[in-house]
């Protein structure tokens, strides 16, 4: 199965997308390198062509870090809503405001144990306000901070 192919069925199931760090699909929570790799949530609404979504959120495994990325110059913003539940189950919010920058934003999630559980959730909204338009939300995905360790 091919990335783009990978991406639109998340994209469509406003699902979850695993990649592994060289670009290549993974069935499993492993990672592809020693990079790590990422696990990908998809906001529900879709780019014009259909290969992807307007907003993703991903959490990249051997970097440690939280990135959500706006994909559609539509006038929203992207944001990523994550859960470090070693520290409880206070949602944090990250935004991705900036259509123009395909950087995204990254937030670095310093002191995690292996086994740590992550949660994301991509949506889209407006930074100005800080509004969220929940329908556009895809479902929590959750996944452990190095899914290597559990081998």
């Amino acid at each position: 199965m091919n990335i783009c192919l990978l991406k639109r069925y998340a994209a469509v199931l406003g699902g979850v997308a695993l990649i592994g760090a060289a670009g290549i699909p993974t069935a499993s929570a492993e990672p592809v390198s020693a990079q790590g790799g990422l696990y990908t949530v998809c906001s529900k609404k879709l780019l014009p062509d259909y290969t992807f979504c307007a907003s993703s959120a991903s959490w990249w495994w051997g970097m440690n870090e939280v990135m959500v990325f706006d994909k559609e110059d539509d006038g929203h913003d992207a944001l990523v809503r994550y859960i470090r539940h070693d520290q409880g189950t206070t949602v944090r919010t990250a935004w991705d405001h900036n259509y123009a920058d395909p950087g995204g934003t990254h937030v670095t999630l310093p002191n995690l144990a292996p086994t740590t559980e992550i949660s994301v959730q991509a949506c889209l909204g407006d930074y100005a306000t800080k509004t969220v338009i929940e329908e556009t939300c895809s479902k929590w995905g959750k996944t452990v901070a190095d899914p290597s360790f559990l081998n």
